[in-house]
C-alpha cells in the first residue's frame, strides 16, 4: 500500500508487470483507499473517464504547482490529506474562491474557505463500494444525518440544479449507482499493462531522506478525530524517528527536541530512537498534528538539535 504513495510508482508498476509476465503469475494491487477501484471505474481520477477511457486532466500535484483560481474541496483537508501539505495549503490560501464540503470543521477551514457546506460521514449515507475483486457492494445509511448535514452526492445534485446543469436529476443513491454502472459498461478488470522501457532505474536520494509513514488512524478526518483510536498503539505520536547510529551522528538524543527542515518548512518534534528505521532515513508520520507543516511526505530532509 505504501508504494502507491511513492513518486516512483510508475517504475515500480512497470517492474512488477514484467516480473508477473516472465513468472507466469497474475498481478494484483492492494489499493490505498477503501473505494479506489470504484473511483477508477467511474473516472474520478484525472486521466480517465467512466470505464477507463483516456482523458486529459490535472492531478493534485499539477493543481498545486500551477496555481488555482477556484477550488472545490470534497472531504479533504489539504494540510493532512496531500503528500505536499505545506504547498497544498499555500495554494488553497492563494485561490480566489474556495468551497469546502466536509463532515467536520477546523480553524484552518475557516481561514481558507469562502463557503463551508456540511456533509455526512460515510455511515450516514447510502452508497456502493467496489472491492479489489470487482464486486459491487451496496449499503444503506447506518444512522440518520446529524443536524443539517446531507450526503455529498445530494449536495452536489442540488448545486447542479441551482446552476441549471444537465445530469443532476438523480433522486436516490440507487439512481446514482445505476447511472454510473451504465456509463462504465462492461469492463474487464486486469492489472496487467504493456511493458515500457524505463528511462532509468530510481537512484538513491542524496542526503538524509524522509519516510512519510501514514498511520492507519490518520487516513481521514473521521479517524483523526476519534479519541479512542488515537489512544491506541497504532496512532504514533508526532516525532522524529531514527536509529541510534544516525542519532549519534546528528547529535540527537531520545526525548530531546529536534528541528526537521524541508525546503522552507520546519517543525520542532521530540526524538524517538527506533532501530527499525533504515540508515540515512528519518521516519516522520504524515497527516497528524505537528507534522502537517513539512513540505513533502518523502524526499530530502535535515534534522538538528533544537
Amino acid at each position: 500500500v505504501h508504494a502507491m504513495g511513492q513518486g516512483e510508482l510508475a517504475e515500480l508498476r512497470a517492474l512488477a508487470n514484467l516480473i508477473a509476465r516472465v513468472s507466469g503469475t497474475a498481478l494484483g494491487y492492494l489499493p490505498d483507499g477503501a473505494n479506489s477501484t470504484g473511483a477508477w471505474l467511474v473516472g474520478a481520477v484525472p486521466h480517465r473517464l467512466p470505464g477507463g477511457a483516456a482523458s486529459a486532466g490535472r492531478d493534485v500535484g499539477n493543481m498545486i504547482n500551477d496555481g488555482l483560481r477556484a477550488c472545490f474541496l470534497l472531504g479533504v483537508e489539504p494540510e493532512f490529506d496531500t503528500a505536499q501539505p505545506a504547498r497544498a495549503r499555500a495554494a488553497i490560501e492563494a485561490a480566489d474562491f474556495v468551497v469546502a464540503m466536509n463532515s467536520f470543521v477546523s480553524g484552518s477551514m475557516k481561514d481558507y474557505a469562502d463557503v463551508l457546506l456540511p456533509i455526512t460521514t460515510w455511515a450516514e449515507t447510502a452508497g456502493t463500494y467496489v472491492n479489489i475483486e470487482g464486486t459491487w457492494q451496496s449499503f444503506t445509511a447506518a444512522i440518520e444525518p446529524l443536524f443539517e448535514s446531507r450526503p455529498a452526492w445530494k449536495v452536489l445534485r442540488v448545486l447542479g440544479n441551482l446552476f441549471e446543469l444537465d445530469g443532476f436529476e438523480q433522486i436516490t443513491a440507487e439512481d446514482v449507482r445505476e447511472e454510473a454502472r451504465a456509463a462504465i459498461g462492461e469492463v474487464s478488470l486486469d492489472s496487467s499493462s504493456a511493458w515500457r522501457p524505463l528511462d532509468a532505474l530510481p537512484r538513491d536520494g542524496e542526503g538524509l531522506q524522509r519516510i512519510g509513514f501514514l498511520p492507519i488512524y490518520a487516513v481521514d478526518g473521521l479517524t483523526r478525530r476519534a479519541a479512542p483510536l488515537q489512544a491506541t498503539a497504532d496512532a504514533p505520536p508526532a516525532a522524529i524517528y531514527l536509529n541510534s547510529k544516525l542519532a549519534e551522528k546528528t547529535g540527537l538524543s531520545e526525548g530531546e527536541s529536534a528541528v526537521a527542515r524541508q525546503d522552507n518548512c520546519a517543525v520542532t518534534l521530540p526524538v524517538i530512537i527506533d532501530e527499525a528505521v533504515p540508515d540515512g532515513c528519518v521516519l516522520i508520520p504524515q497527516a497528524i498534528k505537528g507534522t502537517e507543516l513539512l513540505a513533502s511526505a518523502t524526499g530530502q530532509i535535515s534534522v538538528e538539535p533544537a
